[in-house]
């Protein structure tokens, strides 16, 4: 017998695959940030949840209108909901503050090395075994190397 999953289930495990992704991205994008000399949001986290779904919408229209218009048919209703979308998405974005950046020192080149590398070893070893685990790794990882840097 077949059971059915709610949507609250479904929900947590979106979110936990999120955060266990966005972890990952995170301590594996920092080093480049750094590099560049660029700073890192606090919201990053919070922010990459959120705008998937519009993201994914945008895209989403975007490739409609394209295959709309190569094959010649009406797309005057994309247009408005990809316009609409765009100004809601600007709206969204003007809420935010430089006071959610944060710019660290360019560490050695090692250290750099040193977060990537770590982040694959959580990923690809017996510790990240199950995901609840590898994001408690992933997060002490996180967390010691801005200590680290600060």
């Amino acid at each position: 017998m077949q059971r059915v999953r709610s949507w609250a289930i479904i929900a947590g495990e979106w979110l936990a695959t999120g955060i266990y992704s966005q972890l990952f991205l995170l301590l594996v994008s920092w080093p480049i940030l750094l590099w560049w000399g660029l700073p890192i949001s606090l919201l990053a986290l919070v922010g990459n949840i959120v705008f998937s779904p519009i993201i994914t919408l945008f895209l989403m229209l975007c490739a409609l209108l394209f295959f709309t218009e190569l094959t010649g048919l009406p797309n005057g209703a994309f247009i408005f909901l990809l316009e609409t979308l765009s100004d809601w998405w600007v709206g969204l974005l003007g809420w935010g503050s430089p006071g959610f950046l944060f710019k660290y020192h360019c560490p050695s080149v090692w250290l750099l090395l040193g977060m990537v590398g770590s982040a694959l070893v959580v990923i690809y070893s017996f510790w990240g075994r199950t995901r609840l685990r590898a994001m408690i790794y992933l997060l002490l990882l996180l967390v010691g190397f801005t200590l680290l840097l600060w």
